[in-house]
């Protein structure tokens, strides 16, 4: 019986000869360590962000007036929507992680350096791309800091002259933020950028990188014959990081789905209430802070675009003939500098400009541009030692990288996922009989101040009923709560305990046990499936663990069979 391979062979002959190329058959250094993992951690990431968005773009109105609440319904009443919606929320996150630790490895190994300079330019435009995507991805929800973030920095194209402020209507399809807006960046988030663009481009990265071959942490291209193939050597160690990195986001998904969300933007757009602080996502801190810390508005923008396009100059700033800051201790330690700094700006970057934060912020921002040229100073007097000519004239020494210290690495791997699923099956959820119980304490002390506009059947109060303020509805608490944790809704209401607190407009008085019931009600009107991921959570973290365990023992079975000679693919 012939085999699937072979049928394809005679029928798609090219797409067989592809695959050897790029896949199962490229020829890699047998030496690369973990950080070579993260660009398949990037393209996995990708993939499931591409995934939950074809799910969430059926629900989606891209208009001003029902954006914000098409998410929260989505959210809601579409059954697993919860788990799409914090899955596509939640990775971004991760893909930017990963994102800058492999741009980071590409500088600490110095892959940017020839003959990979057609390689480093696209991944540098993929940064730039990537980060356009995630900035409309931004927009679409449409709450407070959404509609302010998107206002700033689509502003930004005002500096221009003569132009800009034709290119700000341009970009907005409107003089404001509108629903010109919100119909561009949804059909660019969706369909452009992600798949003409981005998809385009890890092709042709992939596609180059493949053409000169990887880089290593020596620096030194091994000859074919020392090369092992992709698979199933790095398939299994890439699998294995895939698993052990995925298994942290199912435990932030489940138990922390809100950690790294603005808590502004759980509430609708509001054009004429301007947050106290309008910042982006913590990926966009860095160059933000470096924004900020310019007086000039010009000056801002022009330094955060030489911020990213600097490193397009890096293969000609960079003159050394050496590769691996293994050998070469200067830059090694101007890496570290660069990385903690850069570290630093993104701190800076989440603290208003004012006080010590903005000296500090200008600071940052020249060690970041001194470093490129400090690095061309430096690299203009570095020399080849003669360990590294050694290599290159016998390229036999470069050895497997399958770890010497597995036991030792093995024992952190288990007491890492033995830590988060102990905390996953003793994470505290609220019971039914305390929410129940909370739901009297709002609805005899909270519901003239407060509604629940997104409770749906769960409703409280009839639209008749609702208390009108002013002619405003009243702030939806089930919102509010959800830019707060448990602790943080305890820490809250706690302040009303005997008495209301000095200066609060609300005459409630609560007991410590009301504090305790009204908290699990908010938590779980803030996350109706509440109960369900406290069902799921903990297994499916469980589930992934003892696989990320099995691919663990795997990879490492492959690789010492392939050491000790008894398996050769």
């Amino acid at each position: 019986m012939r085999s699937v391979q072979e049928w394809f062979k005679e029928r798609f002959p090219s797409i067989i000869e592809l695959t050897k190329f790029h896949a199962t058959e490229y020829p890699t250094p047998p030496n690369l360590n973990y950080s070579w993992a993260f660009g398949v951690l990037i393209m996995f990431f990708f993939a499931v962000q591409v995934i939950t968005g074809i799910a969430a773009a059926i629900f989606y109105k891209p208009h001003a007036v029902v954006a914000f609440e098409s998410i929260e319904r989505f959210r809601r009443y579409v059954h697993w929507g919860w788990l799409l919606q914090s899955i596509h929320a939640v990775a971004p996150t991760f893909i930017f992680a990963a994102i800058y630790a492999h741009i980071g490895r590409g500088i600490y190994y110095g892959s940017y350096k020839a003959p990979r300079e057609i390689v480093w330019f696209i991944g540098v435009f993929l940064l730039m791309v990537m980060m356009m995507e995630s900035f409309m991805g931004y927009v679409l929800p449409w709450g407070q800091m959404s509609y302010w973030a998107g206002t700033v920095i689509t502003g930004l194209a005002s500096v221009l002259p003569v132009v800009g402020g034709t290119l700000v209507t341009w970009i907005r399809g409107d003089y404001l933020m509108s629903d010109a807006t919100l119909s561009r960046f949804y059909s660019f988030h969706i369909a452009l950028f992600p798949l003409a663009i981005i998809g385009g481009l890890i092709v042709l990265h992939i596609m180059a990188l493949h053409d000169v071959g990887s880089n290593n942490p020596i620096g030194v291209q091994p000859r074919k014959e020392n090369k092992v193939p992709f698979y199933p050597y790095y398939v299994v160690k890439d699998f294995y990081v895939v698993g052990l990195v995925f298994t942290f986001f199912l435990f932030i998904i489940f138990f922390y789905p809100n950690l790294f969300l603005e808590a502004e933007n759980f509430q609708k757009a509001n054009p004429s209430i301007t947050p106290a602080e309008i910042k982006p996502e913590w990926y966009f801190l860095p160059f933000f802070a470096m924004l900020r810390s310019i007086p000039s508005k010009l000056l801002g923008a022009v330094v955060l675009w030489l911020s990213l396009w600097v490193f397009l100059f890096l293969p000609f700033i960079d003159r050394s003939p050496v590769k691996s800051n293994r050998y070469r201790p200067v830059k090694r330690w101007m890496d570290i500098v660069f990385f903690v700094n850069f570290a630093v700006l993104g701190y800076l970057g989440a603290h208003p400009p004012m006080g010590g934060y903005l000296p500090a912020a200008r600071i940052a921002t020249l060690v970041y541009f001194g470093y490129f040229a400090l690095l061309f100073a430096v690299s203009l007097y570095e020399k080849k030692p003669e360990e590294l000519i050694a290599y290159e004239n016998d390229t036999s020494h470069i050895r497997l990288h399958a770890g010497s210290k597995n036991i030792v690495w093995f024992s952190i791997l288990i007491i890492a996922l033995g830590a988060i699923n102990v905390r996953a099956f003793t994470f505290n959820f609220p019971t039914m009989d305390t929410i129940e119980k909370g739901r009297a304490v709002y609805e005899a002390k909270g519901r003239m101040c407060h509604d629940m506009l997104f409770m749906g059947e769960q409703a409280l109060l009839s639209p008749e009923d609702r208390a009108f303020m002013l002619g405003m509805v009243p702030p939806d608490i089930s919102l509010k709560a959800k830019s707060m944790d448990e602790s943080g809704i305890r820490v809250f209401l706690s302040r009303f305990i005997g008495k209301a607190p000095e200066g609060s407009k609300m005459a409630v008085v609560f007991t410590p046990e009301e504090v305790d019931q009204l908290a699990a009600f908010l938590q779980y009107s803030s996350d109706p499936s509440l109960f369900l991921r406290g069902r799921i959570g903990p297994w499916a973290v469980l589930f992934m663990s003892v696989f990320t365990v099995f691919l663990y023992l795997l990879y490492k079975e492959v690789w010492r069979l392939k050491a000790l000679g008894l398996y050769d693919y």
